[in-house]
């Protein structure tokens, strides 16, 4: 008997996955490199300079780590996040999706919490990303 085995779109260790934690206002943002390390959080608002930021925000983070490029990870949130998936994807971003479902699990194995942050959100989106419990994200 011959078993398959699915592999998920790994994310390899010379590229930083961007962990966002998306809102309706405001979104926070965490870089994560290839060893785990991670960036304090930047935020940013959910317009056009704010995407910028983000952009800028990838930028120094792939810079800084010595990194090829940056793929940026999010949970869908339906009509929030729409703006900014495809605006990074005119612009030739990457961008994964990570499922709300195993983001709510993963939470209390981190920290022993089910507390909620932000910046807790976006880097567990990342890590999950790197692990490849992701897709490509499509509008």
């Amino acid at each position: 008997m011959r078993i398959r085995t699915l592999r998920s779109p790994c994310i390899q260790p010379d590229r930083i996955v961007i962990g966002v934690d998306i809102a309706k206002h405001s979104c926070v943002a965490v870089a994560q490199t290839g060893e785990g390390g991670v960036t304090k959080p930047c935020t940013f608002k959910t317009n056009w300079s704010g995407f910028e930021g983000l952009l800028a925000f990838g930028r120094r983070a792939k810079a800084t780590a010595g990194a090829k490029d940056f793929v940026v990870a999010l949970e869908p949130t339906g009509h929030y996040g729409a703006p900014l998936v495809a605006w990074l994807q005119d612009h030739g971003i990457e961008v994964m999706q990570v499922e709300a479902l195993h983001t709510n699990r993963f939470k209390e194995l981190i920290d022993g919490t089910r507390r909620k942050t932000d910046a807790k959100d976006a880097a567990i989106i990342a890590t999950l990303c790197r692990q490849g419990t992701c897709r490509p994200y499509r509008l």
